[in-house]
């Protein structure tokens, strides 16, 4: 669930696999105060 599932790849290189498996961006909310008068 916290991984871009189309953003997956695999190299194959030498006998070596690499996978990269990029995280989703957490989506920070931005609160604001605001004064009631």
């Amino acid at each position: 669930p916290d991984i871009k599932h189309e953003d997956v790849k695999a190299k194959y290189n030498n006998g070596v696999l690499t996978v990269t498996l990029p995280k989703v961006e957490e989506i920070q909310d931005k609160k604001r105060k605001i004064d009631i008068e």
